[in-house]
């Protein structure tokens, strides 16, 4: 069996949630084999994010979860896939996190949005 290079197949590509609600992000990849340490999560300046907020299954998806999420937090994040071959494969998310004393001008609009990207 020889070997494929990671790759990042989907991920979320925006969030938007209000000020102190939790941010959901999900990225997938494709390797040959698929092993949990070739995804990582970071900030757009590099700052790895904390395990402890990542859950990796065993079909190549890792899961995000930012907790009660402030202003702060916004900005775009990078999932990684690398497993020794070629270069690491990297996809960007983008949060938007709203005050959370903005008001929803329709009623039909959920505080939570997501994209998904094939």
């Amino acid at each position: 069996m020889v070997p494929d290079p990671a790759t990042v197949v989907n991920i979320t590509t925006m969030v938007v949630v209000a000020e102190g609600e939790n941010a959901y992000f999900e990225c997938s990849i494709s390797a040959n084999p698929i092993t949990p340490d070739m995804i990582r999560w970071s900030t757009k300046g590099g700052n790895v994010i904390l395990r402890e907020n990542q859950q990796f299954t065993e079909n190549g998806r890792s899961l995000l979860t930012l907790f009660n999420v402030t202003k702060q937090d916004s900005g775009t994040f990078e999932c990684e896939a690398y497993n020794g071959i070629l270069d690491p494969d990297v996809k960007t998310a983008k949060l938007v996190v709203l005050c959370k004393y903005l008001k929803y001008t329709n009623s039909h609009t959920a505080p939570y949005i997501s994209t998904f990207h094939r």
